[in-house]
């Protein structure tokens, strides 16, 4: 019921019709056990989202700010975006549809399927890998139920993936005026690997899993320059203890 209020609450009124079908499609894809995939228009972005899956909560968190509880966080025509951790491409695609350039960093083959239909058309350069310490490949676990929650393992379980350091897939000289970190507890080997870039970049939001990753990733950013500005430990509803996002500005 709340998923269902909050995307009509997103939706324009021309596209509370695509809503109700969308919801139509899922619920016919729960009752009989099976794993779709449906189109969604909401705010004039375009998006493709798994019926089974986390994707549209994420989604809505998105539209709804998830990413920009300090205001100059919030995306302008003409900035520079790297976001790493793109699934389906909400984040992306919403910035870019306010005028950004943006970078976007996805390793789950599915979900990056989903991001490059969701970004035909518009300036969103994407990059079928994962962001880390070295290059490389690495194993990616992600539950085709929660394609929101891939993260990269010792284990050998899960996909394996290519790993590249953010810092070798940027254009150089460039400036980056919002850095976007989501990455299931990568994030510290994902700023790792970003390090000859971070002097350029004006602004990061990351999810933290834990205090100690926290800690982890602001001891590289204040090394870069830029200082601590929030650590929101409640950025969506029912949100476990311990995880949260940070803001970190020039």
């Amino acid at each position: 019921m709340r998923r269902t209020r909050h995307l009509y609450a997103a939706a324009r009124p021309e596209e509370w019709l695509g809503v109700t079908v969308f919801l139509l499609e899922t619920t016919v894809d729960r009752v009989s056990r099976r794993s779709g995939e449906a189109n969604l228009r909401l705010q004039g972005g375009e998006y493709w989202l798994a019926t089974s899956t986390g994707e549209t909560s994420a989604l809505i968190e998105v539209l709804e700010g998830v990413y920009e509880k300090v205001p100059e966080f919030h995306p302008r025509h003409g900035w520079n975006v790297v976001d790493v951790g793109a699934n389906i491409g909400a984040f992306a695609v919403r910035t870019a549809m306010l005028g950004a350039r943006v970078y976007a960093f996805e390793p789950n083959p599915e979900c990056f399927r989903r991001l490059k239909k969701a970004a035909t058309g518009l300036n969103i350069e994407c990059f079928e890998v994962a962001v880390g310490a070295a290059r490389g490949r690495a194993n990616l676990a992600s539950d085709s139920a929660r394609t929101t929650k891939g993260s990269l393992t010792t284990d050998g379980s899960g996909i394996e993936v290519d790993v590249e350091r953010l810092d070798q897939q940027l254009p150089n000289g460039i400036q980056i005026d919002l850095l976007k970190l989501d990455v299931e507890g990568s994030e510290e080997a994902a700023l790792d690997g970003a390090r000859s870039v971070l002097g350029a970049v004006q602004r990061v939001v990351l999810e933290f899993h834990s205090d100690d990753l926290l800690q982890a990733c602001q001891d590289i950013l204040v090394t870069a320059g830029l200082h601590p500005m929030l650590v929101d430990r409640q950025p969506w509803p029912n949100a476990r203890p311990g995880i949260g996002n940070a803001y970190f500005s020039r």
